[in-house]
């Protein structure tokens, strides 16, 4: 599996290798570490503002050799297949031009954490990414995950043809350590003056959920080869990534596991807004599969 890492050279970028090291397979896997800088900008205001801007344009430019060169030497002691590139223009468009160009299975990026109300948000390039690869993204958030921990996945399913590409991700993926799966599948409720209609006139809604459970026993069995354990819980509710959020603050995993788009009002749109906001107020790491 081909990951590649969106490196700025920050303290969460380091976090971010760190995390996939310890949660991967090195020798099922292949990492291409990819540093964005902008291009020199000279305005209009003479050539002391272009000779400045020269200078420090050299100067972002031997930061970040000296990232990749770190980056490097840490996944050649982990054993990883790897290569780097340093590249220039605006960030988020050129990670998404790389992972096109790499072949890239997984982008892997993180979410500016901040303080108060923001503290989980994604910031602008993250976001710009996970709206708009064609390939699945991991958003490091949290710990880095300790090497040999057992790592907790909480699977969001619903059904549709994107979950079951997270349930065959999450089979397929070079897991390092143990896995324990806690399969989630959240009946998106419609507003309350169409519940009688659907629910109490027919037996459809009761259907509904039996079809429900049994999908998430049969996914259950399907990756029961795969994982340690495997847990299943079936919901209900009008918000869907609420549900999710509040699942997850209870089960407290290391990682959630999720298509980009599902069944239901949210399908509509190019990121199912389900989706993103999970990846942007989860407590843990994310990944959206496509």
């Amino acid at each position: 599996m081909k990951f590649l890492l969106a490196h700025d050279g920050s303290e969460a970028a380091l976090a971010n290798e760190d995390f996939l090291i310890n949660i991967t397979d090195s020798t099922r896997a292949i990492a291409e570490i990819v540093c964005v800088i902008y291009p020199p900008h000279y305005g209009s205001f003479g050539y002391e503002s272009m000779f400045i801007a020269a200078e420090m344009h050299e100067s972002m430019r031997k930061e970040a050799a000296l990232a990749l060169e770190n980056s490097t030497t840490k996944f050649n002691e982990a054993n990883w297949q790897q290569s780097s590139h340093l590249v220039e223009g605006l960030p988020a468009q050129e990670i998404l031009a790389n992972s096109k160009a790499l072949n890239a299975d997984v982008i892997v990026v993180g979410s500016l954490r901040k303080s108060g109300f923001e503290k989980f948000l994604l910031g602008s390039v993250s976001s710009k990414i996970v709206r708009h690869a064609e390939c699945t993204v991991m958003i490091h958030r949290g710990s880095t995950q300790p090497a040999g921990k057992k790592l907790r996945i909480l699977l969001a399913y619903d059904g549709s043809d994107d979950s079951k590409k997270a349930v065959e991700f999450l089979k397929s993926y070079p897991w390092k350590s143990e896995i324990e799966v806690l399969i989630v599948r959240v009946i998106e409720l419609v507003e309350a003056f169409n519940m009688d209609a659907i629910q109490h006139s027919s037996s459809s809604w009761d259907d509904e959920v039996q079809a429900s459970q049994q999908a998430i026993e049969s996914v259950k069995v399907d990756l029961e080869a795969t994982a340690a354990s495997v847990e299943t819980q079936l919901h209900q509710s009008q918000k869907v990534a609420e549900e999710l959020l509040q699942t997850s603050d209870v089960w407290k995993p290391d990682l959630i596991v999720m298509g980009h788009q599902g069944h239901g009002a949210v399908a509509q749109y190019l990121l199912g807004s389900v989706a993103y906001r999970v990846a942007e107020h989860a407590p843990c790491s994310v990944i959206i599969v496509r």
